[in-house]
């Protein structure tokens, strides 16, 4: 499976401690260089030998520019659209918007988790959703409802 990765994602799972999870579901994970910059930059963090950098190789499309993401979402979906992906990983609402009207399927964070859940990866998902929250990254309480229902959880 060609999977490519924003760095919302990744930084969320750095933060947790939960990179790891990324190898166990996917293998490889495929990230442009400004994602590589974005996720990477702090002391202490090393890019593990199981992720790849490249650069898209086609132009990005116009409708992908027009729709003024980060540099980051910029080049993780022109990269997906390029290697014909069957998964970008994003949080940001805009840019999956824009990568599912290029057709290409997306998963965040939350989704990773769950599939790490389902997958036996993990062993309860509850931690891992507080312990984002705690970095503060923002879940509304209805995804992290839904998330805990989707796996048998309860709050």
């Amino acid at each position: 499976m060609i999977v490519v990765a924003d760095a919302t994602p990744l930084i969320a799972l750095l933060d947790t401690g939960r990179i790891g999870l990324l190898q166990s579901l996917y293998r490889e994970v495929l990230i442009p260089p400004a994602v590589r910059d974005e996720s990477f930059s702090l002391p202490g963090r090393t890019l593990p030998a199981w992720f790849r950098v490249q650069s898209p190789r086609l132009p990005i499309p116009g409708n992908v520019l027009e729709a003024r993401l980060g540099q980051g979402e910029t080049e993780a979906i022109a990269l997906a659209l390029d290697v014909r992906a069957e998964l970008l990983l994003v949080d940001d609402r805009q840019a999956r918007g824009v990568a599912r009207r290029m057709g290409l399927s997306t998963a965040g964070t939350v989704s990773v988790l769950i599939r790490a859940k389902e997958t036996g990866l993990i062993s309860t998902l509850k931690p891992l959703l507080d312990g984002l929250v705690g970095t503060g990254f923002r879940i509304s309480e209805t995804l992290y409802r839904d998330a805990l229902a989707r796996v048998g959880e309860s709050l």
